[in-house]
């Protein structure tokens, strides 16, 4: 592992980026608490709510929604979710969607199907919803994928679940890796054994021309934290064999990374772990195809960020941008902070573009960001906004944030 690089550069966003509420979840048939990522296609953003999506203070158990909504914030949602009888029904997308040429949709439910361990569903583009598979658990299939999935030229599917794959981990198994073809089939391509190999994957995979997956686990790896391990970064080739990149520590190094990490522009992984570091308050590294580590920034758990747990996107520059799930600045979370968006230049100088105040701006933004052509990003807070639920905390909101790009960028 090198030395750490960067600085951070605190401030700039006031000057040169426009913040905008372009949706506040009430909670009510909107939906609510927004975990996942957005998909931007065409100026419109696609996302889901694990929450909500029946009318505010109903007794029935709200499941989530699908939703769309425009550059100007109007908003519509596509599909609500169910858990009721008859079982079967899907609930609680706690992943984002990907799509294919047709207009149509694919994600998945952590929750719901015939046996509540999970679905992955199909939209189509007339709003209509289909269940693909159904997660049985245990060590047959896997069980709860909470990440969004990875679609192939070829229209094969590709996801992670927490748990199920085997009887380590306590018994509920490790997780796994698994493919849905064409047909609706389901192969699993890795059980994770919860040792040195890693445990618990919460973030998706990604692809390369080769045809294998890259991606991390939450834990396992070593015997540290606790003793159940800080989380790994793997890669799986088309025959299944599991190659160990990197095993965290949680100390300089990092630890905990928590969602599906990037491929950049010169091929190596780049990610956030949300815990370790110089100061354990998170980082943002680089792993190349040797497995070598680089710590990118190290972030200190003040104005600059605190637990960097969404993924990364990268610009035609090499700039990368990100959310930290605290840190900021304003008091949120017993004075932990409510969150902040920052870029990353390619000397590894950290800008915090926008600290959130934990009011009707937002909150815990836990996911990465997106970015139309003109360098816009967009995103979603779990909390803030509405702040009739969760206690008082708030129900979530898309944002947007526009920037003011220096010419040349």
């Amino acid at each position: 592992m090198t030395a750490p690089i960067g600085r951070a550069l605190v401030g700039r966003g006031a000057a040169t980026e426009s913040f905008q509420v372009l949706h506040l979840f009430e909670n009510g048939r909107d939906g609510a608490d927004p975990a996942a990522g957005l998909l931007l296609v065409g100026g419109t953003a696609y996302g889901t709510t694990w929450n909500g999506g029946i009318r505010r203070y109903a007794v029935y158990n709200p499941t989530g929604t699908i939703f769309k909504i425009d550059a100007s914030g109007h908003y519509s949602v596509l599909y609500r979710f169910s858990a009721h009888m008859p079982f079967g029904r899907q609930a609680s997308p706690d992943g984002g969607l990907v799509n294919d040429p047709a207009g149509n949709f694919y994600g998945t439910t952590s929750q719901g199907g015939q046996n509540e361990k999970g679905t992955v569903y199909k939209l189509s583009a007339r709003g209509r919803l289909t269940t693909l598979y159904t997660f049985a658990g245990g060590a047959a299939d896997g069980e709860y994928p909470y990440a969004t999935l990875l679609r192939d030229a070829r229209g094969n599917l590709y996801g992670t679940t927490i748990s199920g794959g085997g009887t380590g981990c306590e018994g509920a198994g490790c997780g796994t890796v698994f493919e849905i073809d064409t047909s609706n089939h389901e192969s699993v391509l890795y059980r994770f054994a919860g040792g040195t190999d890693g445990s618990h994957p919460y973030g998706g995979v990604i692809r390369d021309r080769h045809g294998n997956l890259y991606g991390t686990t939450s834990e396992g790896g070593t015997s540290y934290c606790v003793g159940s391990g800080c989380g790994i970064v793997f890669k799986l080739d088309p025959h299944g064999h599991e190659t160990i990149l990197h095993r965290f520590t949680c100390f300089a190094d990092g630890g905990f990374p928590m969602d599906t990490p990037l491929q950049g522009s010169d091929g190596a992984l780049y990610a956030t772990a949300g815990c370790g570091g110089k100061f354990y308050d998170g980082i943002v590294f680089k792993i190349d195809m040797g497995g070598n580590e680089t710590v990118l920034y190290n972030f200190a758990g003040g104005s600059d960020g605190d637990a960097p747990f969404g993924g990364l996107i990268q610009d035609a520059a090499g700039n990368f941008y990100g959310t930290t799930e605290f840190g900021g600045g304003y008091s949120c979370n017993d004075g932990n902070g409510c969150g902040t968006i920052f870029e990353l230049d390619t000397a590894g100088n950290e800008t915090v573009l926008y600290p959130f105040k934990g009011k009707r701006d937002g909150m815990e933004p836990v996911t990465g960001l997106v970015m139309d052509l003109a360098g816009h990003l967009y995103g979603t807070t779990e909390y803030g906004g509405d702040r009739e639920c969760n206690n008082g905390l708030g129900c979530g909101v898309v944002f947007k944030l526009k920037q003011a790009l220096p010419s040349g960028r």
